[in-house]
């Protein structure tokens, strides 16, 4: 039981993640690539601005935030925003690139060392026998909030619609006078502002280290297929099949090999529902 709170948090840090990579893919149509790089910048800015400078966490993690959203918008302004047109395969080689030079930047200013936030050690929680911390929990709160807040902004908003209506079909869409640009600006926003609080869990929870975002790219997109590419909802089932199965696994294999768990259960899924278990096309 230990193992499995273990998967339901990390499998709720990877939905976050993955929701957002999920938006970017849908709409801008190609795997961002540099989707884990951005989580580990997030991660790197909140210790930058709360054990460098001493500013609180929470407002660090807001800093983080606002200047992660510049920093995509701005990659979208310089280099995506160029290729719209292109084929799927050149953006994503494009992400690729761009993910070394994210990584290297942050080996230039902050090492190739494991990083902390300097926060109290705090005892865990004994529930029932079980042990989880006060992060978790916080982590686990503020990541279903989240969640419905999102849900909230895709079905209820008019910018949620309207980038409900690119994803689903993007000629429509410029005909029926969806302003593309702004679509394309909130979709960056919302992906980046998913992305850097899974990257913030995720060195809270675990180290902060320049691979942290890398590694967890895998995972995601295991995620994303098991969930069905294209649905919201699809990418939180998928990523709590992959934290469960993952993390159950590591109590019996060495943790070396649980990745590879994560791939045979989505080989599994796939053979029963080929496009994922949500396998409708459109975002939702």
């Amino acid at each position: 039981m230990q193992l499995v709170v273990n998967g339901l948090i990390y499998g709720i840090i990877v939905a976050l993640s993955t929701m957002g990579l999920t938006i970017t893919t849908k709409i801008l149509d190609f795997f961002n690539f540099a989707h884990g790089s951005i989580m580990t910048v997030a991660a790197y800015l909140v210790f930058f601005f709360s054990v460098i400078n001493g500013i609180p966490l929470i407002i660090s993690v807001l800093l983080a935030v606002v200047f992660t959203v510049i920093l995509s918008l701005i990659l979208d302004k310089m280099i995506y925003s160029h290729m719209r047109q292109a084929e799927s395969v050149a953006l994503l080689m494009t992400s690729v690139g761009v993910t070394f030079c994210l990584r290297s930047l942050l080996k230039v200013f902050f090492g190739s060392g494991v990083k902390g936030y300097d926060l109290p050690v705090r005892k865990a929680i004994n529930i029932a026998g079980l042990h989880i911390t006060l992060y978790q929990i916080i982590i686990i709160i503020v990541s279903l909030v989240v969640m419905f807040l999102i849900h909230f902004f895709m079905t209820k908003t008019k910018i949620g619609k309207s980038m409900r209506a690119v994803a689903d079909n993007v000629d429509l869409a410029r005909i029926s006078g969806i302003d593309m640009e702004r679509v394309y600006r909130w979709t960056w926003i919302l992906g980046t502002a998913l992305a850097v609080l899974a990257g913030f869990f995720l060195a809270l929870d675990t180290r902060l280290v320049p691979m942290m975002g890398w590694n967890i790219l895998i995972p995601v997109f295991v995620a994303m297929v098991i969930g069905g590419i294209g649905s919201i909802y699809g990418a939180v089932i998928g990523a709590m099949i992959v934290g469960l199965s993952m993390e159950i696994a590591a109590g019996f294999i060495p943790p070396t090999y649980k990745l590879g768990i994560s791939f045979l259960m989505m080989i599994i899924v796939l053979l029963w529902r080929p496009m994922g278990i949500f396998k409708e096309s459109k975002l939702k």
